[in-house]
């Protein structure tokens, strides 16, 4: 039986595009977002690189220019990754961390 499980952990930089995981098989994954500054919002972006392509014409975009407003966790819809997908995440501000939830299809 699958459970989920945290896959990833990301306190990025500001304005940094961060990797954050690479798939190693199929998954179905969400991604919390939370801002813990008392007064600074910032805009989210997260994508996906399709098999690492690194082509920003390939990239799957799960939230673009989302604003997370102080002290609030937000979380994605769930989407899937494939085999060496690439997760990505950049915010306008430092406070912001992510946090990757999933379920790996091979998992029992």
């Amino acid at each position: 039986m699958a459970s989920i499980h945290r896959i990833a952990i990301a306190n990025p930089s500001a304005n940094t595009d961060t990797l954050v995981h690479t798939a190693e098989g199929l998954y179905l994954v969400s991604v919390i977002v939370a801002n813990k500054s008392r007064d600074e919002q910032g805009l989210v972006d997260i994508w996906i690189a399709p098999e690492g392509t690194g082509n920003s014409a390939s990239f799957g975009y799960i939230a673009g220019a989302l604003p997370v407003t102080p002290k609030n966790p937000y979380e994605t819809f769930k989407f899937t990754m494939n085999i060496d997908d690439e997760l990505y995440v950049r915010a306008t501000t430092a406070s912001v961390s992510f946090i990757v939830q999933g379920v790996n299809q091979g998992l029992s």
